[in-house]
């Protein structure tokens, strides 16, 4: 069964990454390199490409 754009949306923010990303998105945007650490399936690796994209960095 397909999800609605309300249910993903609401599993998107539900990861730990998602309180964080203000700040990650500043972070990217004034360094050259930054470095980050996150449990297992916290968002890091599907979550931090898409905010890049929605920020207009890509």
């Amino acid at each position: 069964m397909a999800q609605s754009l309300e249910e993903i949306k609401k599993r998107r923010e539900s990861l730990p990454v998602f309180r964080a990303k203000r700040e990650l998105l500043q972070a990217i945007y004034r360094n050259k390199t930054i470095i980050l650490l996150g449990e297992t399936a916290c968002g890091k690796t599907t979550q931090i490409p898409q905010y890049m994209l929605e920020g207009g960095m890509a």
